[in-house]
C-alpha cells in the first residue's frame, strides 16, 4: 500500500509541474511543527501550516494526540487565504457538501466525506484534489511551499 501511494506522489509531482511560487510568499513546507516553527523564527506574521488532508480527516486532534498532529505535513499558506480559499478549512468541514470526487453522493460534511475517502484507501486522490484546491485558487503562489509539502509527505510515508 505504501509502495503505492508513493509511486502516486511521484506521479502528483510531475502532474504539478511546479514552479518556485511567488517570491514575495514564503515558500514553506513540512510538518506542522516545522512549519510553524519556521514561521515564528522568521518573523512570518499572517500566515499559517496548512494540513493536507485536514488534521481532523486524519483523526488527528491538537489537543488530544499533539505528537501526531504535530508530525502531519503541511504548507504555509496566508491566513486570509486558509480561512477564505480552502475547502478543508476548520468551519467549513462541518457543512453539507457537494463532492468533488466522482460519483460520491452529497456528504454531511466535508470532513466525513475526505474521513471516508482516506479510510477506504485513497488517501492520495485526497491529497491530490487538495493541492489542486489550493492550485486552483492560487495559481503558481504556493508551489515552492507544495514542493515542499510534498518532500514532507514523501518523508512522512516512509515512516509509517
Amino acid at each position: 500500500m505504501r509502495e503505492n501511494m508513493l509511486f502516486e506522489l511521484s506521479v502528483l509531482r510531475d502532474d504539478l509541474e511546479l514552479t518556485e511560487g511567488n517570491p514575495d510568499l514564503p515558500q514553506l513546507g513540512g510538518s506542522y511543527a516545522e512549519v510553524r516553527k519556521q514561521l515564528r523564527d522568521s518573523g512570518i506574521g499572517g500566515y499559517t501550516a496548512h494540513h493536507i488532508p485536514s488534521a481532523k480527516a486524519q483523526g488527528a486532534k491538537r489537543k488530544e494526540n499533539r505528537p501526531y498532529y504535530d508530525s502531519l505535513p503541511t504548507v504555509a499558506i496566508s491566513i486570509v487565504d486558509h480561512w477564505d480559499g480552502t475547502d478543508s478549512y476548520g468551519g467549513r468541514q462541518g457543512r453539507r457538501h457537494r463532492s468533488f470526487l466522482p460519483d460520491v453522493p452529497r456528504s454531511d460534511s466535508y470532513k466525513n466525506e475526505i474521513t471516508a475517502e482516506i479510510e477506504e484507501g485513497n488517501f492520495m486522490n485526497v491529497v491530490r484534489n487538495e493541492v489542486y484546491n489550493i492550485r486552483d485558487r492560487f495559481g503558481n503562489d504556493y508551489d515552492g511551499g507544495i514542493s515542499r509539502y510534498l518532500d514532507a509527505l514523501e518523508a512522512f510515508l516512509q515512516d509509517k
